[in-house]
């Protein structure tokens, strides 16, 4: 299954048995087999780009991978590396960037690795020493516009250790705010962050809102 957030609002891609297991009757879903034309591919986008009343839209079909592929080539695709840090007493390390809280994350160098670039993106948006980096958690997809194109950008998450340290935001990339948050303050930045982060926390089961 993927699950990608356009204008915050998720596009998922799956299988026909994957498709049971979800609440096709959500409001402002839209739910339909799919074999995975372009030009009906991008009127889905189109309306989630939109909003209006469509919340999600749910395609599916006998192979969902060739679907993905499908919606992939329409797109400029970028990778991007981040994490989920915390420090010894618990506390998650949030950024404020361009009037959303936010993980700190970055785009992934060419040749660079991802656990590499992960870490390298972390110390240079929060201004941390050191990063221990863990195991990977999830990839998040989710897509935006330029003024010549469409892009989809896939970012490769990791669980991250630091020490509690004096944070420094970078300013340069619209980081306004770096921060130790606790779990009171995880669950307001929740409330006022992007899909994809959203959609982190919902597949360690750690859906706060």
């Amino acid at each position: 299954m993927y699950k990608i957030y356009i204008n915050d609002r998720p596009l998922i891609l799956c299988d026909q048995e994957e498709v049971v297991g979800l609440d096709l009757k959500q409001e402002g879903t839209i739910s339909n087999y799919h074999l995975g034309h372009p030009k009906h591919l991008i009127n889905y986008v189109d309306m989630l780009e939109k909003g209006g009343q469509v919340n999600r839209v749910i395609l599916y079909n006998d192979d969902h991978k060739a679907l993905f592929k499908a919606f992939k080539n329409m797109f400029v695709v970028i990778h991007a590396a981040g994490g989920l840090l915390k420090n010894e007493r618990g506390e998650e390390l949030w950024i404020y960037r361009r009037g959303k809280w936010d993980l700190p994350k970055g785009k992934i160098e060419k040749d660079e690795k991802k656990r590499d670039a992960a870490v390298r993106e972390v110390i240079e948006e929060t201004g941390l020493d050191s990063v221990e980096l863990g195991d990977k958690i999830c990839k998040t997809y989710h897509t935006y516009r330029t003024s010549k194109k469409r892009v989809l950008k896939i970012s490769h998450w990791y669980h991250m250790t630091a020490k509690s340290q004096d944070l420094i935001p970078q300013t340069e990339e619209d980081i306004e705010v770096a921060e130790w948050s606790n779990m009171k303050a995880s669950k307001q930045h929740l409330k006022d962050t992007y899909g994809n982060i959203k959609g982190l926390f919902e597949s360690l089961k750690l859906d706060r809102i």
